[in-house]
């Protein structure tokens, strides 16, 4: 049964692309030996992988889609650049002078050179307030989208983890729980120090760390920034279908937002799962 285990591809999720599916068994329904304290523990811990899991998976296929609408289309022609600008220019005076003819009689001129000012400022916001009545969302909405099914990738990751350090804390986790724990952390030693810089961007700004500890910022050189002398302070970035950011340590942090990720916490859970002896019909999730 192992071998359906695998991140499978081909589940409709819309008509631009598929989801990817990563599919856990369960050999039974129950624990074996395990009192109902402990059973509800573990089973509690379980659905949290699982729900990780399936974050990661929608989050991953959003984000996907996000990046590859995103993409900045094919450069146009000058003469369609300057048709659009034109297009703009016009109407922007166009809503301008209705302000200006609104405008009471008996300004002093700078008064009106002022109401001027005013009104071209007014103008140019009302044509963006217009695009946004009829769906056109603002550009630095648009630029967020992706960094946000990023960053919910990374949290699913970052939980399924999570959950896997408390089960091995647990006194009924068999030992094979803290050699997997142990195992994920040496594959993957930047997730937990790349989320903490997501949720505490405020402190990375200001160069500190837990504690408000200073930070000591290292090189960087990931192919779009070049600080052989470091001193930059890197913050919720993406490097194609990484995010990046600057972790507690100065040293620059990323985490693959990608299906060989979501293969590997999959694989995590299951691993987790077939550590302990069940009994009953098994199952599969989803």
């Amino acid at each position: 049964m192992d071998s359906l285990v695998t991140l499978r591809h081909g589940a409709r999720w819309s008509d631009d692309g598929d989801v990817d599916i990563y599919e856990l068994h369960y050999p039974g329904s129950f624990v074996a030996e395990m009192d109902d304290e402990a059973a509800f523990a573990l089973n509690s811990l379980l659905g949290l992988m699982e729900s990780g899991v399936a974050e990661a998976a929608v989050s991953l296929h959003l984000f996907e889609e996000a990046h590859k609408n995103g993409t900045p289309p094919p450069p146009s022609p000058d003469d369609v650049w300057d048709d659009e600008f034109e297009r703009q220019g016009a109407a922007t005076r166009e809503t301008a002078a209705e302000l200006l003819d609104q405008l009471p009689t008996g300004l002093t001129h700078a008064e009106r050179r002022a109401a001027e000012r005013r009104a071209w400022i007014d103008a140019a916001q009302e044509l963006k307030r217009q695009g946004w009545r009829n769906g056109v969302w603002p550009d630095g909405y648009l630029r967020t989208v992706p960094f946000l099914y990023a960053k919910a990738f990374l949290y699913a990751v970052d939980g399924v983890v999570q959950a896997l350090a408390t089960m091995a804390r647990q006194p009924w986790a068999p030992e094979s729980i803290d050699a997997i724990a142990t195992e994920w952390e040496s594959a993957f030693p930047t997730v937990r120090p790349v989320r903490n810089t997501s949720q505490h961007q405020d402190e990375r700004i200001l160069g500190k760390r837990n504690r408000n500890k200073p930070i000591e910022l290292q090189p960087i050189d990931n192919g779009i920034i070049h600080a052989p002398d470091g001193g930059i302070t890197v913050i919720n970035s993406l490097n194609g279908n990484r995010f990046v950011c600057t972790m507690a340590d100065g040293h620059m942090g990323e985490v693959e937002i990608s299906s060989a990720t979501l293969k590997a916490i999959g694989d995590l859970t299951q691993r987790t799962i077939s550590a302990f002896t069940w009994e009953g019909p098994e199952r599969y999730i989803p």
